[in-house]
């Protein structure tokens, strides 16, 4: 074997290495991009939600994405999230959302009680911004005699904003669109927005 035979036979790890690099650094750039071009893009929900009733039986959330204020069909699935048996204060996941058109969500709150259950659901409807961060906190008045929603952008505030209610006095409340009714199904309407409703086991007791 000539030398420029063994030198070109040592050069070939070493070709395969600088190839291995500038792959993965290419692949690795491609994916940054990629991210990038969705962050701006997209915006982020976190749903907090409080309820300081004395109902042990079980505080139940569903939190819904329809297509628009009149209950249509989004896709295959309109359920975001469910939370059965919830403390008095919960936190859900945080939701990508896509900007460039309204966001249409509902929470529905239920709760059992002895001679019943109490619900109250709200609906709501807000435009979100790419790149922005968003907390929407929803409580439970009192023995639920009413339910309010309050959507907050929390972009730049970082997890002191996602902490507790009294938190969101320092934080920028975000307008939105509150529809009349709620939703009761696809495609269906429900109970006035934001009003309590009692189911009794027995209405004479």
């Amino acid at each position: 074997m000539t030398t420029f035979e063994k030198f070109w036979v040592f050069l070939s790890p070493i070709k395969v290495l600088v190839k291995a690099v500038f792959f993965c650094f290419f692949a690795i750039s491609a994916i940054v991009a990629t991210h990038s071009v969705a962050q701006e893009g997209s915006a982020t929900l976190l749903i907090e939600v409080h309820s300081d009733t004395s109902a042990n039986r079980g505080k139940n959330y569903k939190i819904t994405h329809y297509a628009d204020e009149n209950c249509a069909k989004r896709g295959k699935s309109d359920k975001v999230f469910e939370k059965k048996y919830a403390k008095q204060k919960h936190v859900f996941e945080r939701l990508p959302l896509e900007t460039g058109s309204n966001f249409v969500f509902q929470i529905a709150y239920n709760e059992k009680r002895r001679e019943g259950t109490r619900a109250c659901t709200v609906m709501a409807d807000f435009a979100p911004e790419a790149g922005h961060t968003y907390k929407a906190l929803y409580t439970v008045i009192e023995e639920v005699i009413g339910c309010e929603l309050k959507i907050y952008d929390i972009s730049g505030s970082g997890d002191a904003g996602l902490g507790s209610a009294e938190s969101a006095s320092t934080l920028i409340e975000v307008a939105y669109s509150k529809p009349e009714f709620a939703c009761k199904k696809v495609g269906k309407k429900g109970f006035k927005n934001g009003t309590p409703v009692y189911s009794y086991k027995n209405r004479l007791d």
